[in-house]
């Protein structure tokens, strides 16, 4: 015989308020399995199956609205893995737009101990480009100090805009590097040479010549095999390709 558990009954086990099972009632989220007949109403073990369900994914981050979309398939475990991945990845980018934020602040307050006064103008650009423009600097919490401060120098005191087009610019390469891969090219072919050598340009173009640098971007490479993400991924694929090759920092072999 089924058991049935009253509203109170449920909301205890699930440590919910009757309140809110009363609105995923009406809101049509989660109904209960019956009704008594003075209209109480009556849930199973498979209410508090997806009850559970809903208060994880709202822990997620997911709205009442998504959750209610998404019920319907939760029992399909690829689906699951799906909304899971979105929202792990949204979370992330959360997490990484946050870090950058507390990595640029610290940028400041150095600078404010360093020169006894408060720039005010410098402090507001720094915010405003790491929440709105600085996507492409996912990596910048884990930078060495020197690197953090040449990049908040380009990028965010003088044009936040350079960074998306840095960003846009080093994708390409890194894509078409990843092309190449797949059809075969090889790294000392000339096209494999073009490619390196674009890279090479490109990141030369961004140290503006401090060759005081290429050791903090050594070690941020290496970095870089540690983290997930999407330009870690890439990152890991191509990078045996640029190694065939010896770095070329400002036009010459680095040690």
């Amino acid at each position: 015989m089924q058991k049935f558990m009253t509203v109170s009954e449920i909301a205890k086990e699930a440590n919910v308020s009757v309140r809110t099972l009363q609105y995923y009632d009406k809101s049509g989220l989660l109904k209960p399995s019956a009704y008594t007949e003075s209209g109480n109403r009556l849930y199973t073990d498979k209410e508090l199956v997806i009850l559970f369900q809903i208060k994880g994914l709202k822990q997620l981050g997911l709205s009442l609205n998504e959750i209610k979309k998404q019920m319907v398939s939760l029992s399909e475990p690829g689906k699951v893995l799906e909304i899971l991945q979105k929202q792990k990845e949204s979370i992330q980018e959360n997490i990484n737009n946050l870090q950058l934020t507390i990595s640029a602040i610290e940028v400041l307050e150095r600078d404010i101990k360093n020169s006894e006064e408060v720039n005010f103008s410098g402090y507001a650009k720094i915010l405003s480009g790491a929440r709105d423009n600085w996507d492409c600097m996912w990596g910048f919490s884990t930078m060495n100090e020197d690197l953090k401060d040449h990049i908040v120098d380009k990028f965010i005191n003088k044009s936040a805009a350079k960074a998306i087009d840095f960003n846009k610019q080093l994708t390409d390469i890194i894509d078409a590097i990843i092309t190449a891969q797949e059809k075969n090219i090889q790294p000392t072919s000339p096209e494999g040479e073009e490619l390196i050598s674009a890279f090479w340009n490109l990141i030369n173009g961004f140290l503006d010549g401090n060759m005081n640098l290429i050791p903090s971007l050594q070690e941020f490479e290496k970095d870089i095999k540690n983290q997930t993400g999407e330009f870690a991924t890439k990152w890991r694929l191509v990078e045996p390709f640029l190694n065939a090759q010896p770095d070329r920092f400002g036009g010459e072999t680095c040690d």
